[in-house]
């Protein structure tokens, strides 16, 4: 490392503190507190005046006041009042042409934040314009109409912009050292003045390091990825406080982007035991409890809907009173899908009030809960001033909040929130300036304010990128040094384009990252800043930024290079074996911890696995109806799951029945279009039935009525008022009801083509309940089936279901292909031999529906059944499975099994039902290495919380 020269602040603090008339001025408030302590350690003096050691803006503030002792700066809250008001002014009666189109002035409200941001640009802009243009456009004369109209605005209400202002700076017999002026943003604003004045002004740049003391020769190091990096860092500053014995407060990590990587970095140092700060303000809205004044905002603008109420009630840091109707309240919008109230026919619909009236079961506390929710939150809209949103605010916490139980955090964030709505509660009646829509501004005004929670800990500072570059510290860390996030530039009057801000201040755009990178290491006092950079970050790729030496680690594999100090990894190490690696001298309290709950769930293993397996073979006994004692429980669809993967049956089994929990409500599911068709066929041929009507058809056209039976069915299906999936809430009744044309179509077009089929059969059962019960391996199984057909001309059967679409069809239909062939060769007997000897789930698996339910329709109900199909509902297209008479119908010249082959397929099914019993009654959830391979798993719903794992790159 290269001799670090001594800092050029500790410099002239030592010669010039003594001097009581000298004062330092620096780029922020942290860098001059932090100087200021650090000067009683490098200099004589035994205290200093904090007051000697200002910030940039303060500075300023101080200087330009002095030359208007008769006006008062303006608040920043007072220019958004004026913009707001102007802006509706502009809506009445628009004059502006550029900054906002006369077509958008009516709803022009989201300009306001950035002309306010314009504002304090004004003064400069209109000096550069008047000195370096001849010509105004459209947007020219809107600029200078928004300068005429902010001068009269300051000068009804005696104030001044001190951006505006140029006075000489007096010093007052005092002498100013600024340091490092150069890398404020308004610097060019200011320069010309301060460098006309050096008699009491003294600047002191960025040092420009010269190649000879290699000083600018710091690297950064690069890594394969953020986690490498983060993890780096952690370690780096471990080994800084433990073998170079720096104090952890004497070290300061700086973050580019801490909304992105400040919970990562926090883990890390928490896992290392490393105590570390968070200096990270961020808008009074972008808080947790901060959030509600905009979360009612967007359930007033959104008129309740499902998102907007949700997103309120599930903010659990604020202190409601009572949360389980809140629960209940969402559940029920998700259930009944409000998903947002509408205008139909000129009248207002609030979808929660009248899903409340079509509910089959009352619960008239949720919904008397969301009857005040609407009422107190509309208070919010219909303030008319911020001391009718204050009356609102108390209101609506009496209500609905219980403030013993609200945490020190979310309470001190409300308080400051109520104290800036006192804020502007003082200016409104200071200056009576009313604003249009007095709820939304203060919505915004919280948007803009910045809340730092005041953090007693004691550790590593983490500061945001910039914020600490000019303080003192023993060492400096920043994370993600890549050219991108490591850039700064300054554009003055950015509300223009390039070619006309160019034209107009004749200079390009002033770029100082370089003078940043500088500044860390200038001040990192101890040792050299540590610079990190990642290729993969946590959102991009990226490269380390050029004003550095790149140190590239991104194919170093070896952790000790990596992660010298860092336990966990040494103790890995040591229990892998590794050469040379010793157990760690020093192990954190979480491994402390997790070795005992490992050595005390050991002694318990043995009993918790027969535990498991009484637990699932219980479980699954639990068979509806008149089930024998411990019977299991068999489907189609348990089946279908259990070969597929055991572990993930296991994780779905309806008692179990894990899944990731998701509030959203949808207005129409993926299933919602089957189970609507499905209803209404299930009607329709129930009607049949009843009436003793056979399917009939001619010339391609239905009798009228059967149309008519379809048309009630297609009505009695949108009104149905089920459970679950089946349930037609209000709104989606609605909707099923503007879109019927185009249902009837579908299900007509359905029906005819099905007709045509089953020409001359009557309907012998639909949606009927198949169960039989097993004796000899105790389990009971259950079905339904979607249509049975008898043909009235020759008596067989037709078992039919029915699939939304193509796509829903099963592919594999029958154990081998071989079963329905009349080829008796030796070399396919030889095949299925093989195929014998193989555990089932490595065969070839049938579809299950089919098999079954042919099994279960001649076990319980003693019916053959000759011919099986499945039908698309979309597309109207028949799928023959088996039956000589089915293929006849189907005109399909597809070679399908008959009924006597295809029982091969059923009795291999009924192996694979004895096969699943057996292994659910021992616990046998093993999984098939085979069946469960990386393709499927790194795909599965449940890949986060199953132990089976890959070697990724292997695949294996």
């Amino acid at each position: 490392m290269a001799e670090i020269p001594e800092n050029i602040v500790e410099k002239i603090l030592k010669e010039n503190i003594k001097n009581q008339d000298t004062i330092f001025v620096f780029p922020t408030e942290i860098a001059a507190s932090l100087w200021a302590d650090r000067s009683i350690f490098v200099t004589d003096c035994q205290a200093v005046a904090l007051e000697r050691f200002l910030a940039w803006d303060k500075f300023k503030g101080e200087a330009v006041r002095s030359e208007n002792q008769n006006k008062i700066s303006v608040p920043s809250t007072m220019r958004q009042i004026f913009v707001s008001r102007l802006i509706e002014q502009n809506a009445e009666k628009p004059f502006f042409k550029s900054l906002i189109s006369e077509k958008y002035s009516k709803t022009a409200e989201s300009f306001s934040t950035w002309i306010a941001s314009i504002l304090p640009k004004l003064g400069m802009w209109k000096e550069y314009f008047e000195k370096n243009s001849s010509q105004k456009d459209a947007e020219d004369q809107d600029l200078l109409v928004l300068y005429e109209k902010y001068t009269e605005f300051l000068n009804k209400y005696g104030f001044f912009d001190p951006a505006w202002e140029k006075p000489p700076f007096k010093s007052n017999g005092k002498h100013y050292f600024i340091f490092f002026p150069e890398i404020n943003s308004d610097w060019e604003e200011y320069k010309f003045i301060l460098e006309s004045t050096k008699e009491f002004i003294t600047l002191v740049n960025v040092p420009d390091f010269s190649e000879e003391n290699n000083f600018n020769k710091s690297e950064v190091k690069f890594f394969n990825n953020s986690r490498v990096e983060l993890k780096n860092i952690a370690n780096k500053i471990f080994e800084l406080h433990h073998q170079k014995k720096i104090d952890w407060q004497s070290m300061a990590i700086s973050v580019p982007d801490m909304e992105l990587y400040g919970s990562y970095i926090d883990r890390e140092l928490e896992l290392m035991e490393i105590p570390h700060v968070l200096r990270f303000s961020r808008p009074l809205s972008g808080t947790p409890a901060g959030n509600l004044f905009n979360q009612i905002k967007e359930c007033i603008s959104s008129k309740n809907s499902y998102d907007s109420i949700k997103n309120l009630l599930l903010n659990d840091s604020l202190p409601w009173k009572k949360p389980e109707l809140a629960q209940k309240l969402i559940a029920f919008g998700q259930e009944n899908h409000c998903i947002c109230s509408y205008v139909y026919g000129g009248e207002k619909i609030d979808v929660w009030e009248k899903s409340f009236g079509d509910a089959k079961y009352k619960d008239f506390e949720v919904e008397n809960f969301y009857n005040s929710l609407k009422t107190y939150l509309k208070k919010f809209n219909q303030a008319k001033n911020f001391n009718s949103i204050r009356t609102s605010y108390f209101e609506f916490r009496n209500k609905f909040f219980d403030m013993e139980n609200c945490s020190d955090s979310a309470n001190k964030i409300l308080g400051r929130c109520v104290s800036e709505l006192g804020a502007l509660i003082d200016l409104e009646n200071q200056y009576d300036c009313a604003v249009p829509s007095p709820f939304d501004f203060f919505a915004e005004q919280l948007e803009s304010k910045k809340y730092l929670e005041q953090a007693s800990e004691f550790g590593v500072q983490i500061y945001e990128y910039k914020t600490a570059a000019c303080a003192p510290f023993d060492c400096h860390l920043i994370i993600d040094s890549s050219q991108a996030s490591l850039n700064v530039s300054y554009k003055d009057f950015s509300f223009l384009n390039e070619n006309k801000r160019k034209k107009l201040l004749n200079r390009d755009e002033s770029n100082v990252s370089d003078k940043f990178v500088q500044l860390y290491q200038l001040n990192s006092l101890k040792e050299s800043a540590y610079f990190t950079c990642a290729e993969r970050t946590l959102d991009a790729y990226a490269q380390p930024v050029s004003y550095l030496k790149m140190n590239d680690l991104r194919k170093e594999k070896n952790e000790k290079i990596l992660f010298s100090e860092n336990p966990y990894n040494l103790e890995k190490e040591w229990f892998i074996g590794s050469e040379d690696c010793e157990f760690p001298p020093k192990i954190t309290e979480i491994q402390s911890k997790s070795f005992k709950n490992w050595m005390n769930f050991q002694k318990i293993v043995p009993v918790l696995q027969e535990k498991a397996v009484d637990a699932v073979t219980e479980l699954n006994s639990k068979t509806p109806g008149n089930a024998g004692q411990n019977s299991i429980y068999v489907s189609k669809s348990l089946l279908s799951k259990f070969y597929d993967c055991p572990r993930k049956w296991l994780f779905a089994c309806r008692e179990m029945n894990l899944k990731e929990q998701d509030k959203a409500a949808v207005l129409l599911d993926r299933f919602a279009a089957g189970n609507l068709y499905h209803k209404i066929l299930e009607i329709y041929l129930k009607t049949l039935k009843n009436n003793g009507f056979h399917l009939e058809i001619e010339e391609d056209k239905l009798e009228e009525k059967y149309e008519q039976i379809l048309e009630n069915a297609i009505t009695e299906a949108i009104n149905f008022d089920g459970e679950g999936n089946e349930k037609n809430c209000f709104l989606k009744k609605e909707l099923l009801k503007t879109t019927r044309p185009a249902i009837k179509r579908t299900i007509l077009n359905f029906i005819k083509e099905f007709t045509k089929i089953f020409n001359n059969c009557e309907v012998d059962d639909c949606e009927g309940e198949l169960r039989i019960q097993d004796e000899e391996f105790n389990f009971t199984f259950n079905g339904r089936i979607d249509c049975l057909l008898k043909d009235c001309e020759n008596g067989q059967y037709y078992l039919v279901d029915f699939k939304n679409s193509d796509s829903a069809v099963p592919k594999n239909l029958y154990f081998t292909e071989e079963e329905f062939k009349t080829s008796e060769e030796g070399e396919n007997l030889q095949s299925a031999e093989i195929n014998k000897n193989l555990p089932l789930e490595e065969q070839n698996l049938p579809d299950f529906q089919m098999p079954a339910y042919t099994w279960l329709m001649e076990k319980q109900k003693n019916i053959c059944i000759q011919n099986a199909a499945f039908f698309s509902i979309n597309e109207a297209k028949v799928w023959p499975v088996f039956g000589y008479e089915m293929q006849r119908r189907a005109n399909s010249r597809k070679e399908i099994p008959d009924c006597e082959k295809f029982k091969k397929t059923t009795e291999k099914v009924i192996e694979f039902v004895k096969n699943y019993v057996q292994r659910i009654r021992i616990g046998d959830f093993k999984l098939n290495e085979k069946v469960q391979n990386y393709e499927k798993c790194s795909a599965c719903e449940y890949n986060s919380i199953c132990r089976k794992t890959f070697n990724v790159g292997k695949h294996e």
